[in-house]
Parts: structure tokens; C-alpha cells; sequence
């Protein structure tokens, strides 16, 4: 990469809702980590470029000024939301689009798709990906009827990062169903997603690359089977942030899994086939429920994973044998090389 050529970070901090049940005495690490991981990247792009930073706290015109002051080769994209409005992080995609800026990860498109979980599910089950049943309860609408079988998980439709995702989440029965759409539809003035539980393992496929190009980075596995017997095997928002809860200390990422072959392969050939479906790019993350058969459903599909030095998607990559600075330095030449893919030596 010669000297000169320029890369620009861009980001924003999530600032998630309140009411979502987060006891305060615990250390919520989301924001914490976050940024940690946007300083550990941009020391990563240091070292491989000239780079600059910026984190867009809403304010479209500034991102723009920056845009056309900086001219940057590239930008590293991990600008997820717009005043805190995540439905909006396809727009900022289509503004590089707009200015002929090439970007790392999935283009505006994708991102867009991928926010709606009920519109994903959609497309992999007409290509005849496996994802649990589900229907999407509305947010106008009173009547809830379903053929569906308990227990029940119930989602907001349209975040991510595990906001709103808690013990009570799982649901065993109508009236619980019930309350924790309301809960959904009060709280985060969104559709709920409701979907058949998937009582199993857990595991996360990082993929990196593109065409021809492209490795499925060794699996991990949130390892859950210390909760407490009373406590859903999920992975809470809780489990992910909320340093010294029960779920934080019992969820344990596991890298790599202990898994037959002809399972990994299984898992392998799903994951790059949702990859492959949903034009992801670059990089991204497969998150799978493998039930008591050993039958793989995909749960959700994460464009630009989090990529905090203690995050699974960096684990895999460590296991497959980079470092941190040369993951990076990797998701730079797949955006930089889509045509030519090169992006692991």
C-alpha cells in the first residue's frame, strides 16, 4: 500500500434506550468497548496508511464537510446509526456511494436488508436456509394468533448489539407472549420479532473476503451451560455488556468448538451460502443455534461485526492465525481488491 494513500474512519457511538430493564449497579461495557475498539482500529490503520478519524454524532452536514475536505482513498466504515436512529446507517453507505468513496463491508443495500431480521428470514427460507419459524407481531395491531410451538423468543425487529434481549425474552406460554410483545411495542415503538426457541449450542461464524477468495475463520461458541437452570440459554444483553451479572460471568466464548466435522462442514456450507445470498462483503458474522439433532438454524447475520480486540470475530481471526493489525490491514485489501480479492497472504 503506498505511503500516501489516505483512509478515513468513520464511526458513532451507540447510545441505547432506556427502560430495558439494565440493573445500574453493574458496568455496562457497550460504550466502553465500543470506543476502545474504534481507538485500537484507527492505531491499526496508522500503521498502514495515512489516516484520519471521525465520528458523525448525527450531524449529516459535518460528515459531509469532512467527506469533501479529506477526499479519503477509503473509508473503514463503522458508522452504524444517524442520530441514533440505526434505520439510518444504510444512508450514510450511500453517501460514500454518492461521492465515489470505496468503503470496507457490505454496501448500503445489504445493510439495509439486514436491519429488518423479519425480511432476512424471508430470503434464506426461499433459498432454503434453515432459520427458526417466526412471524413479526405489529406494532398497530391487537390481535396475536400464531401456529408456532413454545417456548418462544420475542425480539425487537429492527436492533441489534442484544438491546432488549433479556431472561424474560423467552417465553413459554400465551400470556407471557403477550406481555413481552407489549413490552417490545411500549418500550422501543417497534414490531416485535417472535420466533420458535432454538434450545441448543451456540455459534458464531466470522467469514472474512470475497469471491473465490473468501475463509470461514475457525467457529466459536458462547458457552452457556453454567447459567443458572432457571435462566434461558441466550445471550442477553446482559450476557454481552453488563460486566458482574450472572449472564456475564457464565457466558464464556469458546474458540474453537469441539464440533464433528461433518457438522463444521454443514455449518460452513450455510454460512457462506447466507454470505453469498445476502451479497455480504468483506467481512461479517453468521450467528447459528444448533439443536438436540444437530440441525443448524441461522439466527442472525451481522455485516461489520464488532471487531474490539476481545471480540469473537478478532478470537477466530487470532486462531486462524492473524493478528490484530493484520486483520485489519486484511479488511482494508478485500475493500481495496473486491475485483482482484485479495485479502488474506
Amino acid at each position: 500500500m503506498e505511503s500516501d494513500f489516505s483512509i478515513s474512519l468513520i464511526y458513532n457511538l451507540p447510545v441505547f434506550a432506556e427502560g430495558a430493564g439494565i440493573p445500574t449497579e453493574n458496568v455496562d461495557l457497550s460504550q466502553s468497548q465500543i470506543q476502545e475498539g474504534i481507538d485500537t482500529i484507527f492505531s491499526a490503520l496508522k500503521q498502514i496508511s495515512n489516516a484520519s478519524v471521525f465520528g458523525t454524532d448525527g450531524n449529516v452536514e459535518k460528515l459531509f464537510s469532512f467527506l469533501d475536505l479529506e477526499k479519503p482513498d477509503l473509508v473503514f466504515n463503522l458508522c452504524e446509526s444517524v442520530g441514533h436512529d440505526a434505520s439510518k446507517e444504510m444512508c450514510v453507505a450511500s453517501m460514500y456511494e454518492l461521492m465515489s468513496i470505496n468503503y470496507t463491508g457490505s454496501n448500503a443495500l445489504t445493510l439495509g436488508t439486514l436491519l429488518n431480521k423479519s425480511r432476512v428470514k424471508e430470503i434464506l427460507s426461499y433459498h432454503k436456509i434453515p432459520t427458526p419459524k417466526f412471524f413479526v407481531a405489529k406494532l398497530n395491531s391487537k390481535k396475536i394468533s400464531h401456529n408456532l410451538q413454545f417456548p418462544l423468543i420475542v425480539k425487537p425487529l429492527k436492533e441489534d448489539a442484544s438491546i432488549a434481549i433479556e431472561n424474560e425474552s423467552v417465553v413459554k406460554n400465551q400470556t407471557e407472549l403477550f406481555n413481552r410483545i407489549k413490552y417490545i411495542h411500549t418500550n422501543f415503538n417497534q414490531d416485535a420479532l417472535v420466533e420458535e426457541f432454538i434450545d441448543g449450542r451456540e455459534i458464531n461464524v466470522a467469514i472474512l473476503g470475497n469471491g473465490e477468495n473468501i475463509n470461514v475463520l475457525p467457529l466459536s461458541e458462547i458457552e452457556m451451560t453454567s447459567l443458572p437452570e432457571n435462566f434461558p440459554k441466550i445471550v442477553t444483553y446482559n450476557a454481552k455488556w453488563m460486566k458482574g451479572t450472572i449472564e456475564f460471568e457464565n457466558t464464556i466464548r469458546v474458540c474453537p468448538v469441539n464440533i464433528e466435522q461433518k457438522l463444521i462442514e454443514k455449518i460452513h456450507t450455510i454460512a457462506l451460502e447466507s454470505y453469498e445470498i445476502l451479497s455480504l462483503r468483506d467481512y461479517a458474522r453468521v450467528d447459528m443455534r444448533i439443536d438436540k439433532f444437530g440441525n443448524p438454524f441461522v439466527l442472525e447475520i451481522n455485516p461489520n461485526p464488532d471487531l474490539s480486540t476481545d471480540s469473537g470475530f478478532v478470537a477466530a481471526a487470532n486462531v486462524f492465525g492473524l493478528t490484530y493489525e493484520k486483520l485489519i490491514e486484511s479488511i482494508v485489501n478485500c475493500a481495496i481488491e473486491r475485483e482482484k480479492v485479495f485479502c488474506v497472504n
